[in-house]
């Protein structure tokens, strides 16, 4: 647990680019794929696009259990439904005790299965 809690210090220290204060890096510099196609977008609702950087933002609950869930928002290739899906959820497993890191990923660029689809042998 402590080699958990030193890591997760380490990985705060390396924060930039749109994450949330607090968030946890998962890839160090420029992830693969290059840039997103512009800034990260946030919803009022809660929708995020355009994730430059994939990220873990932490929920720790006042009095925790000693257990932890990673959630991850579904949105159907389009965006990350957070709002709806993964932000409230974190909430009540934090109500709960349970430590809750919930993923702001990179969605895939689509272009890639259709430039790829002769080799892959797949017909778009």
């Amino acid at each position: 647990m402590q080699r958990l809690l030193f890591l997760c210090l380490i990985l705060l220290n390396l924060h930039t680019g749109a994450a949330p204060a607090g968030a946890i890096l998962l890839w160090p510099g420029a992830p693969p794929g290059g840039a997103a196609s512009g800034p990260q977008r946030d919803s009022a609702k809660g929708t995020i696009t355009q994730v430059e950087q994939p990220y873990l933002i932490v929920h720790r609950p006042a009095h925790p259990n000693g257990m932890a869930i990673l959630l991850i928002s579904g949105g159907g290739y389009a965006h990350i439904e957070a709002g709806k899906e993964s932000g409230p959820a974190a909430v009540w497993l934090q109500a709960q005790g349970i430590t809750a890191f919930e993923l702001v990923y990179r969605l895939p660029q689509l272009l890639l299965a259709w430039l790829q689809a002769n080799g892959w042998l797949i017909q778009p």
